[in-house]
């Protein structure tokens, strides 16, 4: 027997997973970035470093609550 998520948890997971691919995208791009710019001989920018830093482990994290929040609403049901 299947839960059916509401419109509302549909909407946060929604919400979550989106927020959760659009870091990852960003700090993949910056990381990207960096590696382009230190083999061209340049020397790469610490935002850039920094933003590569925090976006991934930041998404990774929220895929954790997507995960957690999927197993609860499986057990409830």
């Amino acid at each position: 027997m299947a839960v059916e998520p509401t419109a509302e948890t549909g909407r946060a997971d929604a919400i979550i997973v989106v927020t959760a691919v659009a870091l990852s995208l960003v700090g993949l791009v910056a990381l990207a970035l960096v590696v382009i710019v230190g083999v061209s001989g340049g020397t790469p920018s610490g935002a850039l470093t920094w933003i590569g830093m925090i976006t991934i482990p930041v998404a990774f994290l929220l895929l954790l609550v997507e995960f957690s929040r999927a197993i609860a609403r499986r057990r409830r049901a």
